[in-house]
């Protein structure tokens, strides 16, 4: 091996696997992760030292949707106080941590269960039907959610 500048000579890594890669991913969090994305994340020596929603998400094996859930649950905190509409990260070292840690997996599968299935309860409670006057004088039925606001008690459209 031939050493320039204090430095071994490493070969250099190219596509999905290489660090400029993850690093890149990393830089851009409002795209969601592909397959290869997700596996080079995992097979990574070496993490970066904060990861992104989606980083984070595949490193605790929930859904990228399951992450807004759990921030508002209490159950993972984000770095500094993003604003709500910002993009958050997370300590990779926490993330790590909290994967390994099998009360608050538990805890935080449970939160998401009761979340989704209060979820999915609403919107059943909430499928009642209205009927939509139609200008011929007809109507038809629909769910109260898609009925507008003061649009059902006008007569005659």
């Amino acid at each position: 091996m031939q050493i320039r500048s204090g430095q071994m000579n490493r070969p250099q890594i190219r596509g999905p696997f290489s660090p400029a890669y993850i690093e890149s991913m990393a830089s851009d969090p409002s795209t969601s992760l592909t397959a290869t994305e997700k596996m080079a994340l995992l097979n990574c020596r070496r993490l970066p030292a904060r990861v992104d929603v989606a980083q984070a998400a595949v490193l605790l094996n929930f859904g990228e949707h399951d992450i807004r859930f759990l921030l508002s649950a209490g159950l993972l905190h984000a770095l500094g106080k993003p604003a709500p509409n910002a993009p958050k990260y997370f300590s990779t070292l926490d993330i790590l941590a909290l994967a390994e840690n099998r009360d608050w997996l538990d805890k935080a599968t449970k939160a998401i269960s009761s979340h989704w299935r209060e979820k999915n309860s609403r919107l059943k409670s909430e499928s009642g039907r209205a009927a939509i006057p139609l200008r011929n004088g007809s109507s038809r039925r629909a769910s109260a959610r898609t009925v507008p606001a003061g649009y059902a008690a006008q007569e005659g459209h």
